[in-house]
């Protein structure tokens, strides 16, 4: 507590009486201000005012249980799957077992197959017979097709995976330009009905890039037609070397949106180097790559799968003016810290097929940080109303104020018994209380 002693004009002291009131209405959930006195001394006002440093505010991410969430098909009850594609150039292009001696054992390997193109019988064979999964991100036909020829290159692709025991993952094409949310969604629906009679093994993944984040909602089939939500980021260099933007922020935008919905898949690449000079900046790569897993693997606990996208695009010749090398197989530090990543133990060590229709207690992330103040915990209103659904007539207790926002002391919570409180180094996990 810090005490002010001031000497002032009676004028001074009434513009300190405003400015003390003002202040306190302010700041009166902060603890600022305690209190303002003032008295009288030979015709002159001394104002002696209680001033308290402002408390110490700590940002802490919020967790919470969500009990009985239905599993979607193939997704694992706890960890998470590690995929890559790797059918670009470079060291161990397409070959699994090559790739898995560098980097480790994953679980999905990706193919991109245009719709209506050659069945890939060797990825798939090579894929099942080692007990890995494929994942196949469909691409609209070249040429132009009627609807018609679409849902028998569909029909066509399904009884092909139908002849296969073996889970597997269809992420079908991206609207075509012009088309309309209701018109895909109508397509999505009936490539789902399809696959679900010719390949039932097969599980359908709604796919955004983070540069469509914007109309992710707007396009989404429904959950009645999807299994997976995969979102798809690059963490590409700019002409000053460094990335553009933040890719995890941008991963926000679609995850927030989804994960009370359907478990998700991330796809993604970190450059490395660029055309804009073509310098190799590794260890700006190791970091970032570093960073974005371990995120992915503790902070978005409804990310259930990570695909990386071992994709060179300066030597693929890829038609575009900007070009990026997300390879980290060609590079020892890269690959050095790629598979020190593999060990993290919130990787699954095992795939899960089936588990559509059951149940499990899954923990989701709040949109909204809480406080720590001291030993204390406090609640955003936004998180307690909308995410933990806590009806505003229960809201009490003294609140503190940041950013135009409530926050609510969560003892006021732990009274009632609904909820309990782990506590951890940079987060907490709030658990519902049974009945």
């Amino acid at each position: 507590m810090e005490l002010k002693i001031v000497r002032l004009t009676i004028g001074a002291a009434i513009a300190l009486v405003f400015a003390v009131g003002i202040a306190s209405v302010v700041h009166e959930n902060m603890g600022d201000w305690q209190h303002a006195t003032l008295s009288q001394t030979n015709g002159e006002m001394v104002a002696y005012t209680y001033v308290f440093n402002p408390p110490r505010y700590e940002d802490v991410m919020l967790f919470y249980v969500q009990p009985a969430v239905p599993l979607a098909m193939h997704e694992p009850r706890y960890g998470t799957y590690i995929g890559a594609y790797i059918r670009s150039v470079g060291v161990a292009a397409g070959e699994i077992n090559r790739f898995e001696q560098l980097m480790g054992r994953h679980s999905i390997y990706k193919y991109h197959l245009e719709l209506g193109g050659s069945f890939p019988e060797d990825f798939v064979f090579e894929t099942v017979v080692r007990g890995r999964v494929p994942f196949f991100a469909l691409q609209t036909p070249a040429e132009s097709v009627s609807d018609t020829e679409f849902f028998e290159m569909a029909a066509a692709l399904a009884r092909e995976l139908g002849y296969y025991i073996s889970p597997m993952f269809v992420q079908p094409p991206k609207p075509k330009r012009g088309e309309s949310a209701a018109d895909y969604q109508v397509r999505f629906a009936r490539m789902r009905t399809i696959f679900r009679e010719h390949a039932p093994q097969v599980a359908f993944v709604y796919a955004v890039d983070i540069t469509d984040a914007d109309i992710a909602i707007e396009f989404y089939p429904g959950d009645a037609y999807v299994d997976w939500v995969g979102i798809r980021a690059f963490a590409s260099l700019s002409p000053e070397r460094q990335f553009k933007g933040d890719i995890l922020s941008a991963i926000d935008e679609v995850y927030f949106e989804f994960q009370q919905r359907k478990p998700m898949f991330v796809s993604l690449g970190i450059s490395s180097q660029s055309n804009h000079d073509f310098i190799h900046r590794t260890q700006l790569a190791a970091t970032e790559l570093e960073r974005v897993y371990t995120a992915l693997l503790t902070d978005y606990p409804r990310v259930k799968g990570i695909i990386y996208l071992n994709v060179d695009e300066i030597r693929s010749n890829v038609a575009r003016n900007i070009l990026d090398n997300y390879s980290i197989t060609n590079n020892d530090v890269l690959k050095s810290t790629y598979r020190r990543l593999m060990s993290h133990a919130n990787i699954a060590q095992s795939f899960e097929a089936g588990n559509a229709g059951q149940f499990s207690h899954e923990t989701m992330r709040s949109r909204c940080t809480a406080l720590r103040v001291g030993g204390n915990y406090y609640i955003s209103e936004l998180a307690l109303l909308d995410e933990l659904q806590v009806p505003r007539s229960q809201l009490r207790g003294r609140t503190h104020t940041r950013n135009s926002t409530r926050f609510y002391p969560f003892a006021a919570f732990v009274q009632r018994n609904e909820w309990a409180l782990q506590q951890h180094a940079a987060h907490i996990l709030l658990i519902p209380i049974e009945q």
